[in-house]
């Protein structure tokens, strides 16, 4: 089986993938573009909610494909920051697990 795959640029979310180029696979449906990634820059979490979830990357609808931009957290949490946030995060925090 010949998998193909393309170079997508990830724009904001956590300090380990915000701005990275990774390579992924080409989905069979262009509609089911986009990844959960793990991240060792998650946001602060209560012990009763998921402590480790994923960065959610999607492109803009409409957009290039091969720029995915931060969407938030899966699963989502009330205490995240919203996406914006990791645009531009305050001096001296990376946007994930450096805050409360």
């Amino acid at each position: 089986m010949d998998e193909r795959e393309m170079d997508v640029r990830l724009v904001g979310g956590p300090a380990d993938w915000r701005g990275r180029t990774v390579r992924m696979p080409v989905p069979a449906d262009p509609e089911e573009v986009g990844a959960y990634l793990i991240s060792e820059d998650t946001p602060e979490r209560p012990a009763d909610e998921d402590t480790d979830p994923r960065a959610v990357y999607e492109p803009e609808p409409g957009g290039d494909p091969c720029e995915w931009h931060f969407r938030g957290w899966m699963p989502s949490s009330p205490s995240d920051p919203p996406p914006g946030w990791y645009l531009d995060p305050p001096a001296g925090e990376s946007g994930g697990a450096a805050h409360a």
